[in-house]
């Protein structure tokens, strides 16, 4: 899935992913990190998304990248919304090289349709187990494995999302693990004196050990078994303070 590096040619891939900055989610933030790294003289983007914010707008240019906003909704008023812009999603694709999948979901299966159609290399990258995995998506059949079975090649970030994979009967040579990236410079150790300062300026207990967990909080995250496991952490040891940080989802 490699092009020719000819002068003034650029690789151009469009992202498409369930929501993008300034809406928020785990695998719109990947793909905003994605983005804003990997930009450059040999690689142009085009994200393609939906938002719930109708102050957003349909179109712009943000992060060296254009993004296209499609409103969220039910499923009726998403083909009234949706049809009109057709013509436009098809001249993004048709112009493109890659169709890179940012997660697996209803939507999914128009890009794959259209990418297919068009000629174009299709990527998933799988964002959850039980999911969109390669064995969950199998073993529901239907429309959602007919598409997601048309990939040209699935990225797994996770060694438990390469194993779903492995289990399933997509063939072995279209897998490629590559875990997510962290950015080091702002998620690096810190001193005891730096910890205990911030504690105070967050108003945090100063002693024991604190375990913060960011993100939704819907059951795929699994929050009932953190709980579980801070409770006994707790009654074991004492001193071990929890904060949930997220939204309902």
């Amino acid at each position: 899935m490699t092009k020719k590096n000819t002068p003034g040619c650029k690789l151009r891939v469009v992202m498409v992913t369930g929501a993008y900055y300034p809406e928020v989610s785990g695998a719109g933030l990947q793909c905003r990190s994605l983005v804003r790294a990997a930009s450059g003289p040999e690689l142009e983007f085009r994200v393609i998304t939906t938002a719930v914010d109708r102050s957003l707008p349909l179109r712009s240019d943000e992060d060296e990248a254009t993004i296209i906003r499609l409103r969220a909704g039910g499923i009726f008023s998403v083909l009234r919304r949706w049809l009109p812009r057709l013509p436009e999603l098809i001249r993004e694709i048709s112009g493109c090289d890659v169709v890179h999948l940012h997660g697996f979901s209803r939507k999914s299966y128009l890009f794959s349709l259209l990418g297919r159609i068009l000629g174009k290399k299709i990527v998933v990258k799988m964002s959850s187990l039980g999911e969109d995995d390669p064995l969950s998506v199998q073993k529901g059949g239907g429309l959602r494995w007919l598409f997601f079975r048309k990939a040209h090649l699935y990225i797994a970030p996770s060694q438990a999302l390469a194993d779903a994979y492995r289990n399933s009967s997509l063939p072995a040579e279209k897998l490629h693990v590559l875990p997510n990236g962290v950015d080091t410079s702002l998620f690096c150790p810190t001193t005891e004196e730096e910890k205990l300062r911030l504690r105070i300026k967050l108003g945090l207990p100063e002693n024991g050990l604190a375990l913060v967990s960011l993100g939704h909080f819907s059951i795929d995250k699994r929050l009932d078994f953190l709980a579980h496991t801070w409770s006994r952490l707790e009654c074991a040891s004492g001193q071990v303070h929890l904060w949930l940080v997220g939204e309902n989802r």
